[in-house]
C-alpha cells in the first residue's frame, strides 16, 4: 500500500514514463491524423519517402535501361543497315556476275542475259529508224523496185522477225522470213518488194521481201514499223518531200533519230546511182543533206 501522497505522485510519474516507452504510436502535434513511430517520424511521411525513393530508383533504373535500349537499338539499327548494305552489295555483285558472259557474246548477233548468250529480241521504240525510201523507181516497175531502208541506232542487236510494216490505209505486212532478221548495232537493213537483185533494179542484200502487201504511194504515204505491239518508228511523207521518179529520198546522216526523221527538212534527194541507174544508197550509209 502506498503510504504517502509524495509516493503516489512518484509512482504515477514512473507509470507515465513506462507507458510512453511501451507505446508504439501517438498522435503528432502538427498533424492530429498522422501517426509517428518510435523515432518520432510520421508513418505517412515514411511511406512517402519510401515511395519517392522507390520511384526515383525505378525511374533512374528505367532511364538507364532506356539509354541502354537506345544504345542497343542504335547498334542494332546500324548493324541492320550495314547488313542490308552488305546484302545489296552482294546482290549487285551477283547481278554483275550474272550479266557477264564468258566467253563474251558476239555483239553483232546475240546479247548476254543471265550469264548466257541468247538471240536478240525485238527493238524498243526509237531503236530502229527509217532512213531511206524509194516510192517511185523508173528502172523497173513500182511493183518490183520499191524498197525501204532501216538502221539500228541502238547499242544492241535486234531481231525484226515478227514485226509489222503498215500504213494508215489497208497496207500491212508481217515480217515472216522464216529466220531471224538480225540487225547489229549500227547495221543497215533493206526491205523491198522483191528480193532478187536481177528483178528489183539492182538492190542487193535484201533482208526481207514484203511483196504486194505493202506499197509506197507516189503521192504520199505512211510507213510504220511496229514490233511487240509498240511503234518503233514512223514516217509520213507527201509528194513535196525530196524524191522524184527514179530518185530515192534519204535521211541525213546528221538526223538518224526517230523524231528527227519526221521533218522533211531532215531528208534530201539521193544523188548516187545503184544497179540499173536509179538514184539511192540502199544498204549503205547516207550522206549529209
Amino acid at each position: 500500500m502506498i503510504s504517502s501522497n509524495a509516493e503516489r505522485i512518484r509512482m504515477h510519474a514512473l507509470g507515465w514514463v513506462l507507458c510512453c516507452t511501451a507505446c508504439t504510436a501517438v498522435v503528432a502535434d502538427d498533424d492530429p491524423f498522422a501517426t509517428v513511430g518510435m523515432s518520432g517520424t510520421s508513418a505517412s511521411s515514411a511511406t512517402a519517402d519510401a515511395t519517392d525513393t522507390a520511384t526515383a530508383d525505378a525511374t533512374d533504373t528505367a532511364t538507364a535501361g532506356t539509354d541502354g535500349t537506345d544504345a542497343s537499338g542504335s547498334a542494332d539499327s546500324g548493324g541492320s543497315d550495314s547488313a542490308d548494305s552488305g546484302s545489296d552489295d552482294a546482290s549487285t555483285a551477283t547481278d554483275t556476275a550474272s550479266d557477264d558472259c564468258n566467253p563474251a557474246c558476239d555483239p553483232q548477233t546475240s546479247v548476254c542475259e543471265g550469264g548466257q548468250c541468247v538471240p536478240p529480241g525485238p527493238p524498243l521504240p526509237g531503236q530502229v529508224v527509217i532512213t531511206e525510201l524509194m516510192p517511185n523507181p523508173v528502172a523497173v516497175t513500182d511493183d518490183d523496185g520499191e524498197w525501204i531502208e532501216l538502221v539500228n541506232v541502238g547499242t544492241d542487236p535486234v531481231d525484226l522477225e515478227g514485226c509489222v510494216l503498215y500504213d494508215d490505209a489497208s497496207d500491212e505486212d508481217v515480217v515472216n522470213s522464216g529466220v531471224p532478221v538480225v540487225v547489229p548495232p549500227g547495221g543497215v537493213v533493206v526491205f523491198a518488194k522483191v528480193a532478187d537483185a536481177a528483178l528489183n533494179g539492182g538492190v542487193a542484200g535484201v533482208a526481207y521481201a514484203f511483196g504486194t502487201s505493202f506499197t509506197l504511194a507516189n503521192t504520199g504515204d505512211e510507213v510504220r514499223l511496229e514490233c511487240g505491239g509498240a511503234v518503233i518508228d514512223e514516217v509520213a511523207y507527201i509528194d513535196t518531200w525530196p524524191f522524184a521518179e527514179g530518185v530515192a529520198m534519204q535521211l541525213s546522216s546528221a538526223s538518224l533519230d526517230a523524231t528527227a526523221n519526221d521533218a522533211p527538212a531532215s531528208w534530201c534527194a539521193a544523188t548516187s546511182a545503184y544497179g540499173l541507174g536509179d538514184l539511192g544508197t540502199p544498204g549503205q550509209a547516207n550522206a549529209g543533206c
